[in-house]
C-alpha cells in the first residue's frame, strides 16, 4: 500500500536545505580529488544520488556550485 503523505511547508524547507548540502558536499569531494576541470554536473549528480536537472535546479552552474 503507498502511503501519501504531504509535506508542510517548514519540512519541503528542510528537504531542499538538505538535497543542497548532500550536492555541495559530494562535487566539494569531487573537485578536492580531481580539480574543478576534471569533474562533470553528471559526476556530481550520480555521486549525490540525484538527477543532473537537479544540481542545476539548486546550483545554475557548475562554476556556482565550486563558489558554494
Amino acid at each position: 500500500m503507498v502511503e501519501n503523505k504531504l509535506l508542510t511547508g517548514e519540512e519541503v524547507v528542510t528537504e531542499k536545505a538538505g538535497r543542497w548540502r548532500v550536492i555541495r558536499d559530494a562535487a566539494t569531494e569531487l573537485f578536492a580529488e580531481r580539480g574543478f576541470a576534471r569533474v562533470s554536473v553528471q559526476e556530481i549528480a550520480d555521486s549525490a544520488q540525484t538527477h543532473k536537472t537537479t544540481v542545476l535546479y539548486h546550483f545554475e552552474t557548475k562554476e556556482a556550485l565550486y563558489s558554494a
